[in-house]
C-alpha cells in the first residue's frame, strides 16, 4: 500500500491522461501533460512483471494477466488494443518495471516502463513523454465512435431560444479558479457557506459565505490557519455541514506538513463561516493506520450535533479500499477511532458518502468497483447502516438494480427518515450514462427498482449527480450533462416520496444561464468538478456547481431558486 497514494501526483511527476469519456469536439483527444523527468531513461533489463502484456478477458482475479494483481483492460476498452496487463496502483504499488498514470475520474494504473517507441508494442503503443507504454492512438473510451454522443453530434436539439431556467441568475463565487464545490445552508439564519478547491497556485481550500440567503456572498479565503498542514502539498476534496447551532464544519483531505502523511481534517467555524479558526485532525495515515492511504471524505452532522466523517482508506496493509468512518462528540475537537463500516474483503469500495438519519441511524454509501470503471453490471452502488456509536446494523444493502451498470462516478445519498435514497451514474463503456435514482422507503429493507432522473432518452452522458430532500419530503437532484451537445447542469424533483409506488421524475430544469464546454477530464483547468452541490431548505433550492463557461477555466458558481 502506497502511503501517499491520494499525493501521488504531486510526489512523481507523471502525466495524467484524459480519457475524454463525453467530450463532443475532437476525435483525438488531448495529449498526456508532459513531465518534467521526460529525459529520464529506464533500465529495461530487470526481471518482467507481466506488465503490458496482451490479454483476452478480464475477471475479478488476474484474468490471464501473470501478476498478483494484475487484471486486464480489455481490447478496445479506454483505446488499448489487444488487451493491456496492468493493476490498481491506487491500492497497490506498481512493479519495478511500471509506472503508476492517473487516467480519469481517479483510475490509476501501472503501465509498463520504456525509452523509446521500440520498447512498446509496435504498432500499437508508442513510448510516452514520461516513458510509460501507451496507446498509439490516443487514450480515449471505446471505439471509433464519439462515446456519450450521437455519432459525435448532440443526443438532442438544442431549444431556440435557450430555456428560461427557474434559477436565479448565476453567481460567480471564485476569483482564480476552483472545482470540487460543497454548499451548507443553516435553516434557521439561511445562512450559505460553500467550499471549493483552488486549482491554481498553492492546493488550498476556498470558502466563502452569504448572510442573506445568497443574494451576496463576503470575498472568499482559504482554509487552513494552521501550521500543520502542508499547504505546498496536495489538498482536496472538501466538504461541509452545518449543526442545529449554526457551527459549520468543514473536512478535507491534507497533508502533514512534517512528514508529509495523509491526513483528515476538520475545521470548524462558529460565526457562520466568517472564520474557521479551529482546525482538528479526524485521523492520520502513520503507523496506527498501516500506512493506508485516503481518499473522498464526506460529512454529516446527527440529531444531537455529533459530528460523523466518512473516508475510503484501510485499516491494515494489503486490503483494498473500505469505507472508514469515525464520530465526534465534542464539536471535532476529539474522535472517535476510525471504524470499518464496510464488510471488509476482496472488494473496493470508492466514492464514499455518509448520512444519519433523524433517529440517530447512520447510513454510508459507497460504490463497489469490481467490473469495469466506466461501467459495468458487475460495479454496485451499496449502503451500509450503523447504530450512531458506528456498529454495523444488519449487512450491505445493494440499492442498484440487477441491470444497472455504475461507472467510478459518485453515487450521491440522502436520507429523509426512514427513506433511503442514492443516485448515481448508469451506463455503457462508450460514455451512454443516465442519472438513476434508487430508493428505499423502509430503511433498506426494501429496494425499490431505479427510476431514472434525467428526461431524455439516453444517449448522452449524464454525471456527478447531488442529491438533497427537501422539507416537503421530495428528493431533489442536480447532474451535469451534454444532451444538447454542450456542458448544462440540470435539476430535477421527485414526484413523490420513496413510499409512494409513483416515485419517479419529471421535467428537467437548467440551473446554469449559460452554457459551457464539457469534459470528464478530471485534470485539467476545465474540470467539471467531482461533483456539484445542492441543499433543500424552505426558503428553495440552493445550487453550487463548477463550470469553465469562461476562458476554459473552472470556476464556482452559484444560484437560488425560491420555490420547491
Amino acid at each position: 500500500m502506497h502511503s501517499q497514494s491520494v499525493f501521488r501526483g504531486l510526489f512523481i511527476s507523471l502525466g495524467l491522461l484524459s480519457l475524454g469519456a463525453a467530450a463532443c469536439g475532437d476525435a483525438t483527444p488531448p495529449d498526456p501533460i508532459e513531465s518534467t523527468d521526460m529525459a529520464r531513461s529506464f533500465d529495461l533489463s530487470g526481471p518482467k512483471s507481466g506488465t503490458g502484456d496482451s490479454c483476452t478477458e478480464t475477471r475479478a482475479d488476474r484474468g490471464t494477466c501473470t501478476g498478483d494483481f494484475q487484471t486486464c483492460i480489455l481490447d478496445g476498452h479506454f483505446g488499448f488494443v489487444g488487451g493491456y496487463c496492468t493493476q490498481d496502483c491506487a491500492t497497490v504499488t506498481c512493479d519495478d518495471d511500471s509506472t503508476c498514470v492517473r487516467l480519469a475520474f481517479g483510475l490509476e494504473r501501472c503501465l509498463v516502463h520504456c525509452n523509446t517507441d521500440d520498447d512498446c508494442r509496435a504498432p500499437d503503443y508508442v513510448c510516452s513523454s514520461y516513458k510509460a507504454c501507451i496507446p498509439a492512438l490516443g487514450v480515449y473510451l471505446g471505439d471509433q465512435v464519439r462515446p456519450g454522443t450521437a455519432d459525435g453530434e448532440a443526443c438532442t436539439t438544442a431549444p431556440d431560444p435557450r430555456p428560461t431556467s427557474p434559477f436565479r441568475k448565476n453567481k460567480q463565487l471564485t476569483i482564480v479558479s476552483g472545482a470540487q464545490p460543497s454548499l451548507a445552508v443553516d435553516p434557521a439564519s439561511n445562512t450559505v457557506v460553500a467550499t471549493w478547491i483552488n486549482l491554481y497556485g498553492e492546493p488550498l481550500i476556498g470558502v466563502v459565505s452569504s448572510a442573506d440567503g445568497g443574494t451576496s456572498f463576503d470575498v472568499p479565503f482559504f482554509l487552513p490557519p494552521d501550521i500543520r498542514v502542508a499547504t505546498s502539498l496536495s489538498q482536496g476534496d472538501p466538504e461541509i455541514a452545518v449543526d442545529s447551532h449554526g457551527t459549520y464544519y468543514v473536512v478535507w483531505l491534507g497533508a502533514d506538513a512534517n512528514d508529509a502523511a495523509a491526513v483528515v481534517y476538520v475545521a470548524r467555524s462558529t460565526d457562520g463561516g466568517a472564520t474557521f479558526p479551529d482546525v482538528f485532525i479526524v485521523a492520520k495515515s502513520d503507523d496506527t493506520l498501516q500506512d493506508a492511504g485516503f481518499a473522498r471524505p464526506w460529512i454529516a452532522v446527527g440529531p444531537d450535533d455529533s459530528v460523523y466523517v466518512s473516508w475510503a482508506g484501510a485499516l491494515t496493509d494489503g486490503v483494498l479500499a473500505q469505507v472508514l468512518v469515525s464520530r465526534s462528540m465534542d464539536g471535532a475537537e476529539t474522535w472517535d477511532p476510525p471504524v470499518v463500516a464496510t464488510a471488509e474483503g476482496t472488494v473496493q469500495h470508492a466514492r464514499p458518502q455518509i448520512a444519519v438519519a433523524a433517529d440517530g441511524t447512520v447510513y454510508v454509501s459507497s460504490l463497489e468497483l469490481v467490473g469495469e470503471a466506466f461501467g459495468d453490471v458487475r460495479n454496485k452502488v451499496v449502503v451500509q447502516r450503523l447504530t450512531a456509536d458506528l456498529v454495523r446494523d444488519g449487512g450491505r444493502i445493494v440499492m442498484s438494480g440487477e441491470m444497472d451498470s455504475p461507472p467510478l462516478d459518485w453515487p450521491s445519498l440522502s436520507v429523509d427518515g426512514n427513506n433511503v435514497y442514492v443516485a448515481y451514474a448508469s451506463g455503457n463503456v462508450h460514455g451512454v450514462w443516465d442519472i438513476r435514482v434508487a430508493a428505499s422507503p423502509d430503511r433498506g429493507a426494501t429496494v425499490r427498482p431505479s427510476v431514472l432522473a434525467n428526461a431524455d432518452a439516453s444517449c448522452a452522458t449524464h454525471l456527478h449527480p447531488a442529491t438533497s430532500v427537501g422539507p416537503d419530503h421530495r428528493l431533489h437532484v442536480v447532474f451535469y450533462d451534454n444532451r444538447y451537445g454542450e456542458g448544462n447542469l440540470f435539476h430535477a424533483k421527485a414526484t413523490a416520496s420513496a413510499e409512494s409506488a409513483s416515485f419517479g421524475f419529471g421535467p428537467n430544469d437548467l440551473v446554469n444561464d449559460t452554457a459551457f464546454p464539457f469534459t470528464t477530464e478530471t485534470s485539467g483547468p476545465d474540470w467539471l468538478g467531482a461533483h456539484p452541490a445542492i441543499r433543500v431548505t424552505s426558503d428553495g433550492v440552493d445550487v453550487a456547481w463548477s463550470d469553465p463557461r469562461t476562458n476554459g477555466t473552472a470556476q464556482i458558481y452559484y444560484s437560488h431558486k425560491s420555490s420547491l
